[in-house]
């Protein structure tokens, strides 16, 4: 019997030099190629996704090569390693109605150390639209209030309520948004 989904990575390293033929900038950019067996309309939903993130990555890149076509040539690079920009999806889960990923963006523009950014891509693979929290929840306001009350219950135990800065509760609405969640086999995750 064919599965249902087939997935693959497609990785793509397009590093930037200057014309000394230094290296002034690490890209690198990976996203699942989905095939969802027998429905067509889904699997082009879900690369027309995938392709405008890459777009807009490759768009991004450009600004940031010229940043760092300059910083090298000002002479900053000289004890730094080169600027980065690096997109990876990790799957999540994978069933007969749902595709979860994470999305891992690094970049590197030349400070002390570089940045990490994670956040959620879910799609219904029956329709290959990209879900968001409205689409999973029969009343979201209540949903998400029932999210918020677990996250603050969890916030005060053992294991966190000595690492979160004081003011936190006040950031839980920042956290507990749309592109900041995926499901994997235990349920949903917040990021």
């Amino acid at each position: 019997e064919q599965e249902k989904v087939t997935i693959t990575f497609d990785g793509k390293n397009d590093d930037r030099y200057n014309e000394n033929g230094d290296l002034i900038m690490y890209v690198y950019y990976v996203h699942p190629v989905i095939t969802v067996n027998g429905n067509e309309e889904a699997t082009k939903a879900i690369a027309a996704e995938f392709e405008s993130d890459e777009e807009m990555f490759y768009t991004n890149c450009e600004t940031v090569e010229k940043e760092a076509a300059y910083a090298f040539e000002e002479g900053w690079m000289e004890d730094m390693p080169p600027f980065a920009d690096e997109v990876r999806y990790t799957e999540k889960r994978v069933d007969d109605k749902v595709a979860s990923f994470a999305r891992r963006d690094y970049s590197n523009t030349g400070g002390a150390h570089g940045n990490t950014y994670t956040s959620g891509w879910n799609f219904d693979l029956e329709t290959g639209k990209r879900l968001t929290l409205a689409d999973i929840a029969e009343d979201k306001d209540s949903f998400m209030s029932d999210v918020k009350e677990y996250v603050l219950e969890i916030c005060k135990t053992d294991a966190y309520s000595s690492r979160l800065f004081p003011e936190y509760e006040e950031s839980l609405d920042y956290v507990l948004q749309d592109d900041l969640w995926y499901f994997d086999k235990e349920g949903i995750t917040f990021i």
